[in-house]
């Protein structure tokens, strides 16, 4: 198995299964092991090896479903290298991989666009495999049940996982919650707002996954489920005992008003794969926190929240009663114009935090380049400043006694 392992581009050795995460509310980095080799899925041979194996289990097993949430890119982030990611690499994008004497100067560097292709192909080259195992699912006349998941979406995705690359598939799209739920049920409602979102593009059902330990920790787990428009499923100590019948009893008598529910958004959070993705090292500190910050704030006041996407029409962004764009660090030209065209046609429009400093290649812009474009007459002005500030929203006025910025705001006769 050694001979399909993903190389790390560091060392030109074999990969182990490792990872970078972020964790906890201040989004800390964690460096995580699963002992073991990983394996290239751009490899011919491995792949081969990989669908036999399956082939296998479907013809002993005769099971009716199939979920391979094993398709990532470990070394830390340095994999995968070997001879057929470089020259696949090179053949799709025109770049070449560097040696690893050079990999420091090429690694984790966000201003440089082969660097971002790379990442981009990585993430490709998963929706690529579960594709092609789809094609082979179909070549012996089997049509699985292709769930699938993702524990955090909104603030990572350092392995460049199939989850969203391959979204079209799956029948289920779902998360699982780890953690206490007392004290992690923020974090789990702020990604069941994003595969709320996912599935109902996709036309799928969304389903959360928790682990109760208690009979009320199993009710608050169901409700939550419930309240956030997702199917539940729990697991765990008491996973085997049957005390979630009386909800299961309920969703049976009451189904037509739990399932498919259609909602009524107060708030849409707009929610940018390439800032989290491609913009900065730092993006999930920088960027994906103050995100996650204001959708979990929404959450807790009581609004109705919703989430749009990137590739989303306008249309879709237009029946949105109002759209928050919270630290999307890069954006395209053509994202700007559709949220320019939202807001100039009746929809609100709320920017906060860093807006557009790159452009979706990589690119840097211009201080006030994604205002200008986006219909925005008021400006920033680089300057350090601490001291009071008020603003009036709604009539109500908020003061802050000890604000602190790098930049002013030049209103140039602009309402806010």
């Amino acid at each position: 198995l050694d001979d399909f392992a993903q190389i790390d581009g560091s060392t030109g050795k074999p990969a182990l299964s490792s990872y970078i995460h972020t964790e906890g509310k201040d989004v800390s980095w964690i460096f995580k092991h699963y002992n073991g080799h990983a394996h290239c899925f751009n490899h011919p041979a491995y792949e081969n090896a990989y669908w036999k194996h399956l082939k296998d289990i479907i013809e002993k097993a005769h099971v009716d479903g199939m979920m391979n949430d094993d398709v990532q890119w470990f070394g830390g982030g340095n994999a995968c290298a070997c001879h057929y990611c470089r020259t696949k690499f090179k053949e799709e994008t025109g770049y070449y991989l560097p040696d690893p004497d050079e990999w420091a100067e090429f690694f984790e560097d966000y201003d440089k666009p082969e660097y971002i292709a790379w990442k981009k192909f990585k993430k490709k080259s998963s929706g690529d495999f579960h594709r092609r195992m789809d094609e082979y699912y179909r070549s012996i006349g089997f049509f699985p049940m292709r769930p699938a998941y993702c524990a955090e979406v909104l603030p990572f995705d350092t392995t460049c996982y199939g989850f969203e690359s391959a979204s079209e598939l799956w029948d289920y799209i779902f998360q699982e919650c780890c953690g206490i739920i007392r004290y992690s049920y923020l974090c789990f409602a702020g990604e069941a707002i994003h595969r709320y979102a996912m599935a109902k593009r996709k036309g799928v059902p969304p389903m959360a996954l928790l682990y109760p330990e208690t009979k009320d920790s199993m009710y608050a787990s169901w409700a939550l489920c419930r309240s956030w428009g997702q199917m539940y499923t729990g697991t765990g100590g008491i996973g085997s005992k049957l005390y979630d019948k009386p909800y299961r009893d309920f969703e049976k008598t009451y189904g037509k008003y739990l399932n498919s529910p259609n909602k009524k958004g107060d708030i849409a959070f707009y929610f940018s794969e390439s800032t989290r993705d491609y913009s900065d090292k730092d993006a999930p500190q920088k960027y994906m926190k103050p995100f996650m910050s204001h959708v979990e704030s929404a959450y807790v006041t009581g609004l109705t929240c919703d989430m749009v996407f990137r590739s989303d029409s306008v249309e879709t962004l237009s029946a949105s009663p109002a759209i928050a764009v919270v630290s999307v660090a890069m954006i395209g030209d053509e994202e700007i114009a559709k949220l320019r065209f939202y807001a100039e046609n009746g929809g609100r429009l709320i920017v906060l935090g860093s807006f557009a400093l790159k452009n979706e290649d990589g690119s840097q812009r211009s201080l006030n380049e994604g205002f200008e474009k986006l219909g925005v007459g008021s400006r920033l002005v680089q300057k350090q400043y601490k001291g009071f500030e008020s603003f009036n929203f709604e009539g109500k006025q908020h003061m802050f006694s000890t604000s602190q910025t790098e930049y002013v705001l030049d209103a140039r006769g602009t309402v806010i």
